[in-house]
This record gives C-alpha cells, sequence and structure tokens, in this order.
C-alpha cells in the first residue's frame, strides 16, 4: 500500500494536463447566468414555471401569466473590473393567451490599455459585448409549455465589431401538478452575422434537459439539470500531447501504465473543470483581444 502511495504522489509530480481548451465559441457571455438565483443554482434551472421572468433568459418556456408587470435588474461584479447587468420585463397577452418578456444582457469587460507593435502604450480603450433578448411562450392543454426567445448579440473589441443571432426554443412538462416537472431547452443556436475577421464563428450552443421535484410540506426544490447534450466526446484535449516516434521513425504504442494515468488524470480534469469552468469563461473573450491582427493590447489586469 505504501509503494502506491509512493507511485500515485510521483504521477502528480511528473503530469501535466489542460482541463480546458475554450476558443470554440463566439458570445461566451450568453452562458453566463444572468441573476443571483441563477448563479446560486449553478447557472441554469430549467425547470421551473413561477414569478421569476430572469428565468425566461435560460429557458423561454417559463414564462408564464405570473410573470405579467414583472420587473428584474441584476447587477454582478467579477474580478478584473469585469461587470455585467441584466434587466427584464415581463408582459401577458390575456386575449392570445401568449405570454412575453424582453431583456437587456449587458457584459461590460473594463478598460485596457492601448500599446503598438514595440509595447508603448498609445491610450486606453473599452471592451463589451450586448444581447437584446424577446421572447415568448405559450401554454399547451395546461402541462405543457413551450418557448422561443431570439437574441439580437452586439459585440465591441476596440475598433472591431461584430453583429450576430441566436435563439433558445424550450419546453417545460408539469408531470404532478406543479411539484414534479421536466424542461429541455435548445440554447443559443446561431453565431455572428458580421464577424470580426472573415470567419463566421458559431454561439455557445448547449441542449439541456431537466427534472425538479417539490415537496409538497417542505419549502424545498431538487432539480437536476444535464448539460451540454449535444457533446458526445467529453474527454479533454491535452494540448502537450504529442505524437510518440522511435528512433527509427516508428509509432511508438502507449504503454498500459501511461494509459492508466491518462484515465486517473481524465477524473481530476472533471473535478478541477467544475470549479473554475465559469471563471475561465470570463475570461476568453476579453484574452481574445490581447493580441489581435497584429495589434499588441496591454490588459490593465
Amino acid at each position: 500500500m505504501k509503494y502506491f502511495y509512493s507511485v500515485f504522489l510521483l504521477f502528480l509530480t511528473t503530469y501535466s494536463l489542460s482541463g480546458q481548451t475554450g476558443g470554440n465559441y463566439t458570445y461566451q457571455f450568453l452562458s453566463l447566468p444572468n441573476s443571483a438565483r441563477l448563479s446560486a443554482l449553478g447557472g441554469s434551472l430549467i425547470t421551473v414555471c413561477d414569478d421569476d421572468v430572469t428565468l425566461a433568459y435560460i429557458n423561454p418556456a417559463s414564462l408564464n401569466p405570473k410573470t405579467h408587470g414583472n420587473i428584474s435588474v441584476s447587477h454582478q461584479f467579477h474580478f478584473a473590473d469585469i461587470q455585467h447587468t441584466y434587466a427584464a420585463y415581463g408582459h401577458s397577452f390575456s386575449k392570445w393567451k401568449v405570454n412575453t418578456h424582453v431583456g437587456l444582457h449587458h457584459f461590460n469587460y473594463g478598460d485596457f490599455k492601448y500599446g503598438n507593435e514595440i509595447g508603448i502604450s498609445e491610450g486606453n480603450f473599452s471592451a463589451g459585448e450586448t444581447a437584446l433578448v424577446i421572447g415568448a411562450s405559450k401554454s399547451i392543454k395546461d402541462k405543457l409549455m413551450l418557448g422561443v426567445n431570439v437574441k439580437s448579440i452586439f459585440s465591441s473589441f476596440e475598433t472591431y465589431n461584430s453583429f450576430g443571432l441566436a435563439t433558445d426554443i424550450g419546453a417545460i412538462y408539469f408531470i404532478d401538478s406543479a411539484y414534479s416537472s421536466l424542461g429541455l431547452v435548445v440554447r443559443n443556436l446561431g453565431g455572428e452575422i458580421s464577424s470580426f475577421n472573415a470567419k463566421n464563428a458559431s454561439a455557445p450552443l448547449d441542449i439541456q434537459l431537466g427534472y425538479s421535484k417539490r415537496l409538497k410540506y417542505l419549502p424545498f426544490r431538487f432539480s437536476i439539470i444535464l448539460r451540454q447534450l449535444q457533446r458526445w466526446n467529453i474527454r479533454y484535449d491535452d494540448p502537450e500531447k504529442e505524437q510518440s516516434q522511435s528512433l527509427f521513425g516508428e509509432q511508438e504504442e502507449e504503454s498500459g501504465l501511461q494509459k492508466k494515468k491518462q484515465t486517473i488524470y481524465s477524473g481530476i480534469s472533471v473535478l478541477m473543470a467544475n470549479f473554475c469552468w465559469e471563471k475561465i469563461r470570463i475570461f476568453e473573450s476579453a484574452e481574445d483581444i490581447i493580441t489581435f491582427k497584429g495589434k499588441n493590447f496591454l490588459s490593465n489586469r
């Protein structure tokens, strides 16, 4: 047993990995929670249909007559002077039995120092992204709610601008009155129309499926949310991994010990990703502008 622990500690000191790759999508701020309630619940709550109009940003099917006339304003502070604001209003049209909402999501990355090719500062610039959200929902036979969001997205980094469109399609099915429900949503289906460069990128697509159960005699609700269902391959990408070759150029097969090491560290990377996923996603858009089209941007962090 003592030998096993020694070997395991040796693995920890001799093997490095990266649990996050990033750079697959644009408009990453669309994936961040827009209210304190969603932040406290892991960033997603697609199975609840109550008077909280901010839930419609995650799943438009949550809009209902209880959200009529409700106004919500949320402002969150992050590190490195990064802030974001969300404001929403809900309105129901009883004549057509349609529930609607409009929301504005603004993400401010703060001020940055602008430098030339040799690093001399030439002033400051700001960076930010904004999404205007309009959505509607309708009840189908009292047990099924269907909803759609349309998002107009504006992104500005120094003198570079981008515009895009995305949509959310969601549904909530009530199994047992209001105590048990299922939720399904396809988020951020779309991408850039006019991009920073010649290649248009996609919005951060996320297919989610969830179940929630509210206890009848206790003020508790349990929820299970499955995210990123469109990604069947959830193994991490190791950018440091290279094809190993022998002295004569032949491909070398990994040993059983190396494969076991990768299996162990794959599990560790998943655990680490659960803690640092939200923080890393915040920086993806900001770090992309540090070096862009041959210009050097010096961050103030």
